[in-house]
């Protein structure tokens, strides 16, 4: 019961520094941002909606200029309304928190997209370098190696130049650079469910639905590889192994959906419309589809997978298992505990159960919705890492 009332606390307290953040952002005078935002608006529209930064790969490497041009449009206020109205109205769109302008308007103040696209790229390179000397600092070169793979081969290079790619994956980086610099916060379960309940609560605040599952994803992959290396703490028990599974993603679940349902009340009673309607109304859209968009599960499945695993993919991704099986063999020093497998493999799955829970999305924006099979990427090849015996 210790941990719920904690839970409640730190939810309290994100849902007020969400709406302090916001506030300090939009207090920001449109006329600061106008400029940049209409020259960048002027980019977008040159570029067109759906770019692709590789002709070879259309679908698989598209720009989402759409969104970002909309949270650029999103991040002037509309002067009928107050303060408070406007950062729960955000120009119209209230269903999300929109989290990204508590610094996209300071940003668009003093620069555009150009400079912005830059310092999203610089952040992510940075991140991604930080996090993978960490990750072999912690560890060792293979899951550096199951990491930077992962990341390739769902075509990460797109997310430099997209804002809307961008920020679940920097949130995911910053909250695994965390688990890997602070190890003994982690040593207790209370500390690690909070540390998922508040991953998934500002997986909501910052992302527009594109691969929110990541930021669990990516660092639970990492908690167990962590825990199958520790000599001192390694912890064969399967049944733990499979509680610590099932705990942590109720917790990133609780997390992130009580944030996007408190953001629906909130909205609600203070702009005196019924968002909870509204949004429980998409959520049907985006789960079961329309007549419209007719909902095909086993088709969006397969073109999720194709996307992420054409065939040169496969053949990469097998032979690095291969090779991680050879080590493991070749290095043993008795039975390869192949117990651990089991928990990386169940990892591997959740991407298809988060695809079959939200069909209909999945579906229309398989283009990018794939990409939350990195975690499948990941799960396996660190699965099979897992099984080279750590040096002493």
């Amino acid at each position: 019961m210790k941990v719920f009332k904690k839970t409640t606390i730190i939810f309290f307290l994100l849902i007020l520094s969400y709406c302090l953040t916001l506030a300090v952002a939009y207090s920001i005078p449109d006329h600061f941002l106008s400029s940049h935002i209409d020259s960048s608006i002027k980019v977008f529209e040159k570029e067109g909606e759906y770019p692709a930064i590789n002709s070879a790969n259309e679908t698989g490497t598209k720009l989402d200029n759409f969104t970002d041009k909309l949270m650029v449009k999103k991040s002037m206020k509309n002067h009928k309304l107050s303060l408070i109205e406007n950062i729960m109205s955000i120009n119209g769109y209230p269903r999300y928190w929109h989290g990204y302008q508590v610094f996209l308007r300071p940003l668009l103040a003093v620069m555009s997209l150009g400079s912005i696209r830059m310092i999203y790229a610089s952040l992510l390179f940075l991140l991604i370098g930080i996090v993978s000397y960490f990750l072999i600092k912690r560890t060792d070169i293979y899951l550096g190696i199951a990491f930077l793979l992962s990341l390739a081969v769902a075509n990460v290079s797109v997310f430099f130049f997209s804002m809307q790619f961008s920020n679940i994956l920097i949130l995911s980086l910053f909250a695994l650079l965390l688990l890997l610099v602070k190890p003994k916060s982690f040593q207790e379960k209370s500390n690690i469910l909070l540390y998922f309940f508040s991953i998934g609560s500002l997986a909501n605040f910052f992302d527009l639905l594109t691969t929110p599952l990541i930021s669990w994803g990516i660092p639970i992959t990492v908690l167990f590889y962590l825990n199958s290396k520790d000599i001192n703490r390694q912890d064969t028990s399967l049944g733990k192994k499979i509680g610590m599974f099932l705990s942590t993603g109720f917790f990133w679940s609780i997390g992130y959906g009580l944030t996007w349902l408190s953001k629906w009340i909130i909205s609600s009673v203070i702009l005196k419309q019924n968002v909870v309607r509204d949004a429980f109304n998409r959520i049907l859209f985006r789960t079961e589809g329309s007549d419209k968009y007719p909902l095909q599960r086993l088709t969006m499945l397969k073109e999720n997978f194709d996307l992420m695993y054409p065939k040169v993919v496969i053949l990469l991704l097998a032979t690095t298992c291969l090779v991680f099986l050879y080590l493991a063999y070749k290095n043993r020093t008795g039975h390869l505990p192949l117990q651990f497998v089991a928990v990386f493999l169940m990892i591997a799955i959740t991407p298809y159960i988060w695809y079959s829970i939200l069909a209909n999305h999945s579906q229309i924006h398989r283009w990018f919705t794939y990409r939350t099979q990195i975690i499948t990427t990941f799960a396996i090849l660190s699965g099979f890492a897992c099984l080279i015996p750590p040096k002493k």
